[in-house]
């Protein structure tokens, strides 16, 4: 990997740039012209039934691709042939992005995980061992992120938190536990990238004095946030709708 200066410095899009209507969220399409700007690229990756890695945000595929299946349930051959919010993109393999990114811009790979299985995270692993660009992964799964502590600790990695007591099934201790970010202790991440609604400045200033690693926030998609984040001194991952 190169320099991580980026991760601290330059202001990285969200799931590419997009608009869900001409350019769908998560597609080569939306990070081409993110790169086309200049812009570090945040992207999701989840596992298909068949141990693929697919580029999608959702768990289940029937909101962007319009099939009442969870990613995890369904197979390749399934989700490949699925267009993307009634346009002709389509869901791309890890493969295929970092195929198509090949070191132009950084990458912020998060891995969504919602359970405990193991091999997601190998998977992962070995298709950023020989790529040959600057990346960091991240996840809310405290687990994941000791994973790559544990098995590539040359790997830059982050934890992802917030406030989410109000998800369904989100249970008040495991909701404690993650917001405090208590799995720090064993998982040592290299950087936090925390929900910019869960907190004002002063909830993030004090945050930044308590934490030994860079802040991020996400989403930035007005100009209030953006600005805070310049207040606090802080990276942020943006959302810009439509061609930026």
């Amino acid at each position: 990997m190169t320099s991580q200066d980026w991760l601290t410095s330059e202001p990285i899009a969200h799931r590419g740039l997009f608009d869900n209507k001409e350019i769908a969220e998560n597609t080569i399409g939306a990070f081409e012209l993110a790169i086309a700007r200049g812009h570090p690229i945040e992207f999701d990756v989840r596992l298909t039934k068949d141990g693929k890695l697919a580029v999608f945000h959702d768990m289940s595929l029937l909101h962007m691709a319009g099939l009442d299946k969870a990613v995890e349930a369904a197979s390749w051959d399934e989700i490949r042939q699925l267009t993307l919010l009634g346009t002709n993109q389509t869901i791309p393999t890890l493969r295929s992005v970092l195929e198509a990114v090949n070191g132009r811009v950084p990458i912020l790979l998060e891995i969504k995980k919602e359970n405990l299985k193991p091999g997601m995270e190998a998977e992962v692993a070995k298709s950023l061992d020989n790529y040959n660009g600057p990346f960091a992964v991240q996840s809310f799964n405290p687990f994941s992120v000791l994973w790559f502590k544990r098995y590539r600790p040359a790997f830059r990695r982050g934890q992802l938190a917030g406030d989410f007591g109000g998800q369904p099934g989100m249970k008040p201790v495991a909701n404690f536990l993650l917001r405090k970010m208590y799995f720090n202790y064993i998982s040592r991440p290299h950087f936090v990238a925390y929900d910019i609604q869960a907190g004002d400045y002063g909830f993030f200033e004090r945050m930044k004095k308590r934490l030994d690693i860079p802040l991020i926030l996400w989403t930035i998609d007005t100009a209030s946030k953006r600005e805070l984040c310049w207040k606090l001194g802080v990276n942020y991952i943006f959302e810009k709708p439509g061609r930026g």
